[in-house]
């Protein structure tokens, strides 16, 4: 379910002609696709941009999953690598942005990078002058378009449920955007973040979990 052949589309700045094209080359990045159900705990990594597509570890019996990625991105269930962007307009007016047209929950640890500064408001949310730069200081980048009359409310919902673990800049996935500012490449879901409790439980952590039982100390001498 792990496919990493596919293209980084829009995710870097120094790779693309600075607005948002790509200059017909490949930047590989880890895509975890039909992971709904896991077949015991597990624990995947990559120095490449990760991505989830669809739901994770949501059918069947919990398992603990960790991911590690150069930065997060989330796609639907919906999402088709064919589907393409307009990434010099916005996707929004051009009728671009592919829709989501269903709830998309994800149950994982994540171990990812992050640019400094916080998530930033949305350009929906009121206050808010203008668009993020498409997530440049935030957490999730995202390409689709949830607000969908097919979804409770009129719009759909990013479920992530699990642990939040900033550790570095991202290094691929460069934290600067491609896409000019005044573009907006998709419309917010509703968000149900939040931390799962099953991890304090040391038996419920992910496979490599880092562990201390107990550290004590039993002699020391002064060394000159």
């Amino acid at each position: 379910f792990i496919d990493s052949s596919v293209q980084n589309s829009g995710t870097t700045d120094d790779r693309s002609d600075g607005m948002g094209t790509l200059k017909g080359e490949y930047h590989p990045v880890l895509k975890i696709v039909n992971g709904g159900v896991l077949p015991g705990p597990l624990t995947v990594g990559s120095e490449r941009p990760l991505w989830i597509q669809g739901d994770y570890n949501t059918t069947g019996d919990w398992q603990p999953s960790s991911l590690f990625g150069d930065r997060l991105g989330q796609l639907s269930n919906q999402w088709s690598d064919s589907d393409g962007i307009d990434f010099s307009a916005d996707c929004r007016n051009t009728g671009a942005c592919p829709d989501v047209t269903s709830d998309v929950t994800v149950r994982a640890a994540l171990v990812i990078g992050k640019s400094s500064g916080v998530l930033g408001c949305f350009h929906e949310d009121p206050g808010c002058s203008g668009p993020p730069a498409n997530g440049s200081t935030g957490s999730v980048k995202m390409l689709e378009d949830w607000k969908n009359a097919s979804c409770p409310g009129g719009r759909c919902t990013s479920t992530i449920i699990g642990s939040w673990i900033w550790m570095w800049l991202p290094q691929y996935a460069n934290i600067h955007s491609a896409i000019p500012s005044t573009h907006s490449i998709y419309r917010r879901p509703n968000r149900v973040w939040g931390f799962d409790s099953r991890f304090l439980d040391p038996d419920d952590l992910p496979p490599g979990t880092p562990a201390l039982g107990q550290m004590f100390r039993a002699a020391f001498r002064e060394s000159y």
